[in-house]
């Protein structure tokens, strides 16, 4: 649950830098943003954290992120040829 605890260095409560109404929640004959948002609620964050999270965000699971620039080098080590095996 990492959105409980963002913010929490910058204040003493949980869920502290976004806000999130709760939907109704139902059974979905199509699974659709739309059914998403309708039965799962929304949330907002200040806009400050979402540039944050823009610029960051290919660090942390992007083709920037260290797994995958591991990888990447692991199989130019390995002379293209890795196995997975």
């Amino acid at each position: 649950m990492p959105m409980r605890y963002i913010g929490r260095s910058i204040s003493d409560e949980y869920y502290s830098i976004f806000h999130f109404e709760t939907g109704s929640k139902s059974k979905a004959n199509e699974l659709d943003i739309d059914f998403l948002i309708k039965n799962y609620g929304t949330f907002s964050i200040p806009k400050d954290y979402y540039d944050a999270f823009q610029l960051l965000g290919s660090f942390i699971g992007g083709q920037d992120s260290l797994l995958f620039k591991w990888a990447e080098f692991s199989v130019n080590a390995s002379g293209k040829s890795l196995s997975v095996d």
